[in-house]
């Protein structure tokens, strides 16, 4: 399970809207940790050896470059969420 564990500010609207899409899409096994604003020396890093193993799984799922296309989707549909959220409060 990838566990993203997020410190500092929150992400712009609809962020995690997209990425839950796209995680749901992609048949991700992941869980969100919302460590504040304080940033907690360690608390991110404890996760990342089952992360890592989690992502050499992904690779070899689909391919070297899953994080990037990833990435790209969830910009996206956020960019698509965004524009049509804003067009609804217009």
């Amino acid at each position: 399970m990838w566990t993203d564990y997020r410190e500092g500010e929150l992400p712009p609207v609809g962020f995690y809207d997209a990425m839950d899409s796209v995680i749901k899409k992609w048949n991700i096994r992941y869980s969100r940790i919302e460590g504040g604003c304080e940033v907690i020396p360690g608390a991110k890093q404890r996760y990342e050896p089952n992360n890592q193993r989690y992502f050499r799984q992904l690779e070899q799922q689909f391919g070297k470059d899953w994080r990037q296309r990833f990435n790209a989707e969830v910009r996206i549909l956020d960019s698509v969420l965004h524009k049509t959220t804003a067009d609804r409060i217009r």
